[in-house]
């Protein structure tokens, strides 16, 4: 029975450090081999890697890039926290989904449950539509 928590907590630690975008089964081995403990808190004490983190929040569609500054914002803002410049309205009222992503090549991965531009993927057809508006006004 010890095993088996042990071996659970290991998960927990590994899910934990790729929380912070390291290695998952890294840390997973190393909680193995050295104690759930120190595992955890290893992966507590260092920092998270913020390129795979803030790709993490993209890919979710919860944060959006900041066209203007770069910062990831909140995806309902209206305004940059960081620059305070006025965010690009991704919602257009006119024209359908289908011709939204065909007007700005946005492609649908089914197998996937994805949207496609520019070889990113996105979960969130907002964030994908307000990418590809980005570039257009550029």
């Amino acid at each position: 029975m010890l095993i088996i928590y042990w071996l659970v907590l290991a998960v927990l630690v590994g899910v934990y450090a790729r929380s912070k975008g390291h290695s998952g089964l890294g840390y997973l081995l190393l909680a193995v081999l050295l104690t759930p403990l120190i595992g955890f808190i290893i992966a507590l004490i260092v920092s998270p890697i913020k390129s795979k983190t803030d790709q993490i929040a993209l890919n979710s569609g919860e944060m959006k890039k900041c066209p203007f500054c770069a910062e990831l914002v909140r995806f309902e803002a209206k305004k940059c926290r960081y620059c305070n410049s006025e965010l690009i309205e991704t919602t257009v009222e006119d024209d359908s989904q289908e011709e939204l992503m065909e007007k700005y090549n946005i492609q649908w991965n089914s197998s996937k449950n994805v949207y496609l531009y520019k070889n990113e993927k996105f979960k969130n057809f907002d964030y994908a539509l307000h990418i590809a508006m980005g570039d257009k006004q550029e």
